[in-house]
């Protein structure tokens, strides 16, 4: 079924065909000499609309037929010469209308053709439009939904974070506080708004807190780590300026070109406290039995000794065969009682006073090259420690080194030091006995007391050695503790 456009089309079409017709015929009825041909221009102009260039030419060349046809045809007028010029002045008419319509009908077919092409790529953009705006509605929902769901996890993580019971806390490169948990501001007395942003130094004593920032540097420059990835207790600082023993563990943690460095912390201070008591009650033990060794055993011993003497006595002045035998047992008895001095000496080494552990550290190296032949030697600086608890786990580390030396080492020479420093004292003993390799006897039970020990007084001990070279066990105690522990120590008593 043809539709209205083509409809159209075929009746112009066909009313141009019968419009020319019509002028044919009517010209055939004019006299020559009268411009009828004017009346097929209406014709050519009736198909332009048509927008077919050709067609518009072949009903011009129809119409130019029927104007020549005319000529011949048409009853006599006007000369024949001016007949000729007229229709000649007709046609070059004809023509130029046709020129002008076909020109006009490619110019408006070509103006069509591209509307409809911009019509065509309006179209196409707006479905593109379209599209784009349903895609970007579904990335806008789907981002909506992803944000919602980090915004969850960011609230879970923090909710974690900040319930835990240990203390989390996260540094950047520079050393800054990045986040502080809850337990952290328990456990150190700030506010995360407090320290956020500050260096991770004010939670340190010193040295610490002087050496920390080239700690990091030199991580950061050489990879080389000395706490991250490892656990360690170290000694932390409060914000009313008091310390505390701490479990350390510090992690890395990379974001593209970012580094965060997340500590794990927890106050040790009950369980050293626990252990600090277990220890106390033991070297109170100690004390016990040394003073019953000492005035009750030991005088015993004396006053039978005192008896043993006057026996010989006597029967040396009877020349009594059992002279010699009575002798034999008061030499027995007077090992005896020296071996009971020694022990309770031992027992109860540190003298009460500040200077005690100086005492008994010399006490210590003259009885090691009395008793067993090596040479021992102590040097110290004047070293005053008014904690007795500490000076008595000094004392025991300094004689578990020795002895250790004594047993292990095949050493023909020891040496005990002990030194003040500008941030607390050292300790040192070491030999020149045949040493170890670093991995060998790491885990023996006289270096986990000697490192029990310092972790009690919040000191640190370090063990260096060679085979071949001998051994040093170094414990160094920073003077921030050995300050805390004399002020508890003054509590107690006061």
């Amino acid at each position: 079924m043809e539709s209205s456009p083509q409809r159209r089309n075929h009746f112009l079409l066909l009313a141009a065909i019968g419009w020319m017709l019509a002028v044919f015929v009517t010209d055939l009825f004019t006299p020559l000499g009268i411009s009828v041909w004017a009346l097929y221009v209406p014709a050519i102009l009736a198909v332009a609309p048509l927008g077919r260039p050709k067609g518009i030419v072949a009903l011009a060349a129809a119409c130019t037929a029927l104007t020549i046809a005319g000529l011949f045809l048409s009853p006599p007028g006007e000369p024949l010469s001016w007949g000729v010029a007229n229709r000649a002045m007709g046609l070059m008419t004809l023509w130029l209308t046709t020129w002008a319509a076909a020109a006009i009908t490619r110019h408006s077919r070509q103006l069509g053709e591209s509307v409809a092409a911009l019509q065509k790529e309006v179209a196409a953009r707006e479905q593109s439009e379209a599209q784009l705006r349903e895609f970007t509605g579904q990335l806008e929902q789907r981002v909506t939904e992803r944000t919602a769901e980090l915004e969850e996890k960011q609230r879970r993580v923090e909710a974690i974070v900040q319930t835990a019971v240990e203390g989390i806390v996260t540094i950047n490169e520079r050393g800054l506080i990045d986040s502080f948990n809850q337990a952290a501001e328990k456990m150190f007395g700030y506010t995360a708004a407090e320290v956020i942003g500050h260096n991770v130094s004010v939670l340190m004593p010193s040295p610490d807190r002087e050496k920390h920032d080239s700690y990091i540097a030199n991580y950061l420059r050489t990879g080389q780590a000395k706490i991250i990835g490892i656990g360690r207790e170290v000694v932390a600082r409060r914000k009313d300026g008091t310390f505390f023993p701490m479990d350390l563990s510090v992690g890395e943690v990379r974001l593209g070109e970012r580094r965060l460095f997340t500590a794990l912390v927890r106050d040790i201070s009950e369980h050293r406290q626990l252990e600090q008591a277990v220890a106390n009650t033991a070297e109170q033990e100690r004390a016990r039995i040394a003073r019953e060794l000492h005035d009750g055993l030991g005088q015993q011993l004396g006053g039978l000794l005192f008896l043993m003497n006057g026996l010989y006595r006597d029967l040396q002045a009877a020349f009594a065969p059992q002279a010699e035998t009575v002798g034999q047992l008061r030499d027995e008895l007077s090992t005896a009682i020296k071996q009971a001095r020694d022990l309770s000496h031992e027992l109860y080494a540190v003298p009460p006073q500040p200077d005690g552990l100086m005492q008994a550290l010399d006490n210590l190296a003259e009885r090691v090259s009395n008793s067993h032949g090596i040479a021992s030697e102590f040097a110290s600086d004047t070293v005053l420690v008014h904690d007795p608890t500490a000076a008595s786990h000094l004392y025991r580390i300094a004689q578990e080194a020795v002895h250790n030396a004594l047993k292990h080492s095949r050493a023909t020479r020891i040496w005990i030091e002990l030194t003040q420093q500008a941030d607390g004292l050292e300790l040192r003993v070491r030999d020149n006995g045949v040493g170890f390799a670093p991995q060998e006897n790491s885990c023996g039970l006289g270096l986990r007391t000697m490192e029990q020990r310092a972790r009690l007084i919040g000191g640190r001990l370090r063990v260096q050695t060679r085979p071949g070279a001998g051994v040093e066990v170094i414990c160094a105690v920073p003077k921030a503790m050995l300050e805390k522990a004399s002020a508890t120590e003054i509590t107690k008593q006061t």
